[in-house]
């Protein structure tokens, strides 16, 4: 069978009327600010950190990062956060975005009081393990339902690090001088 060119040219015309694909641009969603663990300090692959309670203190670092430049970044520490019962307490600071940052990252500096009270477990406060949390968000806490002190905003997003903590008396070159 002998198909005319007038059929020919039907059946190629319609396929070059379509219009060619366009590909969907993704609606930008927040993401989660990152802890940079290469920068924490004390490092975690020392493994547990040991606290001299005759130390006055011992100072924290981390670099938090956020692919989203314009959040702000709040954060908090907590001590024994799963024996705090003043969680609510704890005092929340941020980080306001920088316009000239080319996402280098964010420095957050705090300091541990080894002789902080929430480290207090009456016979086990030297034998029990303890911990010491930094937890960032990119929005801010309120102070809501369960987890107590851990609650952002539904479109929130943290990020969180543990660093295992031993207490004992031995002297500690890693200590701070200066009172609490």
């Amino acid at each position: 069978m002998v198909m005319s060119a007038k059929w020919l040219i039907f059946l190629v015309l319609p396929a070059c009327l379509l219009p060619p694909a366009v590909d969907e641009v993704a609606t930008p969603v927040n993401q989660p600010p990152r802890i940079d663990p290469v920068t924490l300090s004390p490092s975690p692959a020392m493994g547990p950190i040991f606290m001299s309670i005759d130390c006055n203190a011992y100072r924290f670092y981390a670099t938090i990062t956020d692919p989203d430049p314009d959040d702000t970044i709040y954060w908090r520490v907590f001590l024994d956060y799963h024996r705090d019962r003043r969680r609510l307490f704890t005092e929340v600071k941020s980080l306001a975005p920088d316009p000239g940052q080319t996402n280098e990252g964010r420095s957050l500096l705090f300091t541990v009081y080894p002789n902080d009270e929430r480290f207090k477990d009456g016979d086990l406060t030297y034998t029990e393990p303890h911990t010491v949390e930094l937890l960032v968000a990119d929005r801010g806490f309120f102070d809501g339902p369960e987890p107590q002190a851990r609650t952002v905003d539904p479109d929130g997003l943290i990020a969180s690090f543990v660093w295992p903590v031993q207490l004992g008396t031995t002297a500690d070159p890693g200590c701070v001088v200066g009172t609490p």
